[in-house]
């Protein structure tokens, strides 16, 4: 083993560089350049044949960026990480290597701290221009979106499922201008399992092959027609259930409008919300809604028709069956039904699916609508600009195993998503 060298610490330079095992090298470089050494740079034994005569072949170098924070301030500054390159001089072997390290890939000129910081930057909705801008224009935008993009295919390379699930949902959402197909996991508990850019039946079809067409047993769906076409087609012999709060999503947006149309007149404040609104959530927002009612009665009988077939499905002394949403359809406002004509044909389309629902409770968690619903709400707010953003914020916000992957819990994901600010102006006071 070679003599240590001496190199004297830049105490305070370390600390704020914050890498436990590195030190910053007094003397050498400055506020923008740290010259950094591993505190332990020796090694004991050849990786490969395990030999313990080993002796330095030459001392090598590379440059990484790297973000440094002072305070509530961050800033990304050159890194040079300084190493020996070790030769293990086993005739057998004669192996050259350096130690590994933690902070950063050998193959990449960013630090990981760095591409986790830029990662959560695109994830909280800057653009690359932004971030570019954030960081004093350090890091090109090209080079952002690299980066980003890099982040995301090693998430997706580390994620390996050991166990595929046996009882799956997939649903459909929208983004901010397009839509999207969510896969997931209800084996144990309401997990995301995956996500796709758009509702497209060849990647729903390979999606599903990956999990493994003999594993999925049951699968849960909205009303998509492209969703249920994949389903029969790649999943004949699974109980598929489509939970009824998917159809009445199909009435409500018919409800919103049919009504919009009736009341865009009208001065009434937030008036879309206010009728779409259960009343025992308005509060003293009640007298505002009987007052636009009175004001536009065409509005009062399908108001009181959506409002009935919501207290029928939400019924909790007695599970509704599938006779009386027939039932709803054929009593309901005569100019409403023109309106409710295509979904009233997916009720009658779709009966086994939904009436699934009713015979099959216990396989329909209570909270699925409700958690796929604000994670659609949430996810619609941002920009999503390409597949990686969307797959990054849904999938890999919140933290799950990887390595064993079962999907991230989606109350997990949610919170996540949640705590992301939207607005990033405040980035310009903290960032140099």
């Amino acid at each position: 083993m070679a003599k240590r060298i001496f190199r004297e610490w830049d105490e305070e330079r370390t600390a704020l560089l914050g890498q436990d095992k590195l030190f910053v090298q007094n003397g050498k470089g400055g506020a923008n350049y740290y010259y950094a050494w591993l505190k332990e740079p020796e090694v004991e034994r050849c990786p490969i044949c395990g030999g313990e005569v080993i002796r330095i072949q030459d001392l090598f170098s590379k440059t990484y960026q790297e973000l440094i924070c002072e305070g509530e301030r961050k800033r990304v500054i050159q890194l040079q990480y300084n190493f020996y390159k070790w030769r293990c001089l086993n005739s057998e072997c004669r192996h050259i290597f350096a130690k590994e390290i933690d902070f950063a890939s050998r193959l990449d000129n960013v630090t990981y701290r760095l591409e986790d910081e830029i990662a959560r930057r695109v994830m909280e909705n800057n653009s690359y221009s932004k971030i570019h801008m954030q960081f004093q224009e350090s890091v090109s935008r090209q080079a952002i979106g690299q980066i980003f993009n890099r982040w995301v295919n090693q998430k997706e390379e580390l994620r390996k499922t050991q166990t595929p699930p046996s009882k799956i949902a997939i649903l459909s959402g929208k983004t901010d201008k397009d839509y999207y197909t969510i896969f997931i996991s209800l084996d144990d508990g309401i997990k995301i399992y995956d996500v796709l850019f758009g509702v497209n039946t060849l990647e729903i079809a390979a999606t599903i092959k990956n999990i493994g067409i003999d594993n999925i047993t049951t699968v849960l769906s909205d009303c998509n027609p492209t969703i249920i076409s994949a389903i029969k087609d790649n999943l004949p012999d699974a109980l598929h259930i489509i939970p009824v709060e998917y159809w009445f999503d199909l009435v409500t947006d018919d409800f919103a409008y049919f009504s919009h149309e009736k009341l865009k007149w009208n001065p009434t404040p937030n008036k879309d919300i206010l009728v779409l609104t259960p009343q025992s959530e308005l509060g003293y927002r009640v007298s505002a809604l009987k007052r636009l009612l009175n004001e536009r009665p065409a509005v009062k009988k399908p108001y009181d028709d959506y409002n009935r077939l919501r207290d029928i499905i939400s019924r909790r002394d007695e599970l509704w069956v599938y006779d009386e949403l027939i039932e709803w359809t054929e009593s309901v406002d005569g100019e409403f039904k023109e309106q409710l004509i295509t979904t009233i044909i997916q009720l009658k389309e779709y009966r086994n699916e939904i009436e699934a629902h009713v015979l099959n409770h216990n396989d329909v968690p209570e909270q699925l609508h409700y958690f796929t619903s604000r994670l659609e709400e949430l996810i619609k707010v941002p920009r999503t600009f390409s597949t990686e953003v969307l797959r990054a914020r849904v999938l890999y916000s919140a933290d799950a195993k990887l390595d064993d992957w079962r999907g991230v819990p989606i109350d997990a994901a949610i919170k996540a998503i949640e705590n992301m600010k939207q607005q990033t102006e405040e980035y310009e006071d903290d960032y140099e």
